[in-house]
């Protein structure tokens, strides 16, 4: 009987080494790295950034951020074999919240964290949160994209 295939995916704040952990798992694994990042997704906003992306209207950042979960739901559902991932549907709903929980009504925040969560439990079997210590947090540079 085959393994089953698993999927891993990486959480956590910019600039932690999500995306260099996940590529060191993929090789010991054997297993695919599949990038999840917004500038992977949208390539028009690879040459943005983070502070001037964060800044642009909210019903832009509204629209893509239905965008990229979308897009990662599609990204994470299709894979037939195990992958391990640098971002999460946890990530969509943490800027989310950031971008727009004091913008629009709680209603509609719910259902965006709703739809993260239904889509975290269809098609991830391991959320891995990769926080930061507190000497990353007194020197934490974000990463300018």
């Amino acid at each position: 009987m085959a393994n089953k295939p698993f999927n891993i995916v990486l959480a956590g704040p910019s600039g932690v080494g999500k995306t260099t952990i996940a590529n060191f798992l993929s090789e010991e694994l054997g297993i695919k790295f599949i990038s999840g990042s917004v500038s992977d997704l949208l390539p028009d906003t690879k040459n943005i950034s983070h502070a001037d992306m964060l800044a642009r209207d909210s019903k832009d950042l509204y629209k893509e951020d239905y965008q990229i979960l979308n897009l990662r739901n599609k990204l994470f559902s299709q894979e037939e074999e195990s992958f391990i991932s640098d971002r999460s549907f946890l990530d969509s709903a943490a800027y989310f919240l950031y971008k727009q929980a004091d913008k629009i009504p709680a209603c509609e925040v719910e259902q965006f964290l709703g739809l993260a969560k239904m889509a975290t439990l269809q098609n991830i079997n391991y959320l891995v949160l990769v926080d930061y210590t507190i000497d990353m947090f007194n020197n934490w540079v974000i990463e300018d994209n």
